[in-house]
């Protein structure tokens, strides 16, 4: 944040426009750690009871996470320099909203190909690494495709989820591509992709 306002400061540009560019900065800058604070303590597994969840309550709590790490980053983004072009506030209010169901919609992807071997993710806008693939899984984090297989699983399925999210489980190869399958199986990954797609659309 620090290096973002000597940026500002140093720009060719007068007062009132860098006091909104630091408040654009400073708002995503605040929502992303309440999205960290939901990533890592809301939608863990030591806190979250999926047994006598709703699927629309989950939602709630997980999209407002989506909404803090990426809608508002995406939206203040696109205004910084959306206001650098136009005052109408009107046009200003479609661009930001426009950014930020599609960083939502950005989130729930990045979410969703955690769980996809990397053969499988050359279609998608956002890709993992070897090295962070599966880390969801790993750290206990109940995102949108874990929540809804746990939700909608039979026994076996869910008993397996389980396994890996305690820690109980050996995370090889085999193992992950195996957890991939149930996430198919139980139509998690299609659901995921679906609520992802809404987003997206809302952002044409």
């Amino acid at each position: 944040r620090e290096m973002t306002d000597r940026v500002i400061d140093e720009a060719p540009l007068d007062s009132y426009i860098k006091n909104k560019l630091k408040a654009l900065y400073s708002e995503a800058n605040k929502f992303m750690y309440y999205g960290q604070f939901y990533e890592l303590n809301v939608l863990h597994r030591r806190n979250l009871n999926v047994e006598k969840m709703s699927l629309d309550e989950y939602l709630g709590l997980y999209l407002t996470k989506c909404d803090h790490i990426s809608g508002i980053f995406s939206k203040n983004v696109a205004l910084s320099g959306a206001i650098l072009a136009t005052d109408n506030q009107l046009k200003l209010d479609a661009i930001g909203n426009y950014a930020r169901n599609f960083g939502i919609g950005l989130n729930i992807i990045n979410d969703m190909s955690d769980y996809l071997p990397l053969t499988r993710q050359d279609a998608l806008p956002s890709y993992k690494t070897p090295i962070d693939q599966y880390s969801d899984i790993r750290n206990g984090r109940i995102f949108l495709p874990v929540f809804y297989a746990l939700k909608f699983g039979n026994n076996e399925q869910r008993n397996y989820i389980l396994e890996m999210l305690n820690g109980e489980n050996i995370f090889s190869e085999d193992r992950l591509i195996q957890l991939t399958d149930i996430l198919l199986a139980t139509k998690a990954i299609q659901f995921t992709f679906f609520t992802a797609k809404k987003y997206m659309k809302e952002a044409k």
